[in-house]
This record gives C-alpha cells, structure tokens and sequence, in this order.
C-alpha cells in the first residue's frame, strides 16, 4: 500500500514507501490478483438526463529523489555483488554533488464515464473529490 510522507521509518526495507522503481512491480500485482482500484472524480457534468464523470487514479505516492532512482536503478542492473560495493560510493559521492530533483509523480490511469441520471443517484451522488471503488478485469 502507497503511504504518507514520513510516516515510516526511512531505510526500513519491510516498510518502503512506493518510488517509481518499486511501483510498477506492485501495479501490476494488483492488476493480475483483480484489485478494485480507487478513482477520485476530478470533474462531474449534469446534462440533465445524464451524469458524466471524469475520473483519475488515486495514488498517493512518496516524493524520491533523482539520486535515489538512480541508485536503485543501478542496485538492479549490477548483479555482482562485489562490484555494486566497489562502484555505489563512488555515484553517491559523484549524486551528492549534483543538485536534488524531487520528483512525485505517477501516469495515472484516467477514465470518462457517462451513465443515466438515475444510476448515478442510485450510486448515491458522489461529488468531485471523493473516491470511487472500480474493479476493471477481464470478462
């Protein structure tokens, strides 16, 4: 599960928080094992007869470091184990001295749908900002 700035210990390997490296790898576990997925509604328009609803991914994602991806890119591709503890000191000492990129960001998964009025109020009328459970799967 994705988790709030701060709120674990930092370097803790059974708490890490979701970075770009790591998530794609979760995404898809969710995906495989049929996960509803939340959707926050960015935009709703009334017609009349009929609602349509602009929906986007909810994730919340922790901010990393470009020297942190990196890293992390890098802890992947070298598989030696004797050579990842030759090089790594070296590109953090080289990372450091470049200036910090916070990156926090994530291409969401972003849905329109359009559905009569009456389903929509049936939903129970949900306003722009609040969450929507959608289980999206193969029939």
């Amino acid at each position: 599960m994705p988790r709030k700035e701060g709120s674990s210990p930092a370097g803790s390997e059974t708490h890490r928080g979701l970075t770009r490296a790591n998530f794609s790898d979760r995404l898809s576990y969710n995906y495989m094992n049929n996960d509803s997925i939340q959707y926050r509604i960015n935009q709703m328009t009334d017609t009349g007869t009929s609602v349509n609803l602009a929906l986007s991914e909810d994730v919340e994602l922790e901010t990393v470091s470009q020297q942190q991806m990196m890293l992390e890119a890098i802890d992947r591709a070298v598989t030696d184990k004797e050579v990842k503890e030759q090089i790594k000191p070296i590109l953090e000492a080289i990372l450091r001295s470049q200036p910090q990129t916070v990156i926090k960001s994530y291409s969401q998964t972003v849905i329109q749908i359009t559905m009569p009025k009456k389903r929509y109020e049936k939903m129970g009328s949900p306003r722009v900002g609040d969450k929507l459970l959608i289980d999206i799967r193969q029939a």
